[in-house]
């Protein structure tokens, strides 16, 4: 069962040496339900980061190369 670790206490070592902190969720036996500095969650809110990339505008299609006419001068005989 996931309860959410309450202000009450400052830090929480479970039995295999890892520490949490207030606002942790962690995952515990259901026998820690009805401690004070514990709440149970029911589901965990994750919060999806907010892209930073722009959408990608729609590409035109693109123009064809033309030479550039060229002038030719007329010799006079």
């Amino acid at each position: 069962m996931k309860f959410k670790i309450l202000p009450k206490v400052k830090s929480f070592s479970d039995a295999h040496g890892n520490t949490y902190f207030p606002g942790d969720v962690v995952d515990l036996p259901v026998s820690y339900l009805g401690e004070s500095w514990l709440e149970p969650v029911d589901k965990v809110d994750v919060k999806k980061p907010e892209s930073k990339t722009e959408p990608i505008a729609e590409k035109e299609a693109p123009i064809p190369f033309e030479a550039p006419k060229t002038q030719r001068k007329v010799k006079k005989k």
